[in-house]
């Protein structure tokens, strides 16, 4: 009998483990700090004036950030980061096609 206790207590903290876990304020500096880093990235793959390598690197660290982002928000059920998650990746996607402007290799059927 003294079992019973035991057996439902370890039952309920392993369900209570694996449910989501809600956003918190470390969350949301983390989301903030990865948005301040894709506004910057995505300028920096824009830049016309700069190498096309770092344009490249830039669009790729703007695709991280907006990572980050998303795994944050699948992790936490938050309407509000669930936003800023499909944002930041409509964002990185620019930052990517920007990047590529003017920096791919024309192909070899263009005259």
């Amino acid at each position: 009998m003294r079992r019973l206790p035991m057996t439902l207590s370890f039952l309920w903290a392993a369900c209570a483990s694996s449910a989501p876990q809600n956003a918190t304020p470390a969350d949301f500096s983390a989301v903030a700090q990865a948005e301040r880093e894709l506004d910057i990235t995505q300028a920096r793959a824009g830049d016309e004036d700069l190498p096309c390598v770092e344009r490249g690197n830039a669009g790729a660290r703007a695709s991280a950030a907006a990572e980050r982002i998303c795994t944050l928000a699948d992790e936490r059920p938050d309407a509000d980061l669930t936003r800023r998650c499909e944002a930041a990746r409509l964002l990185s996607t620019q930052a990517v096609a920007l990047a590529e402007r003017g920096c791919t290799e024309p192909s070899e059927a263009s005259p």
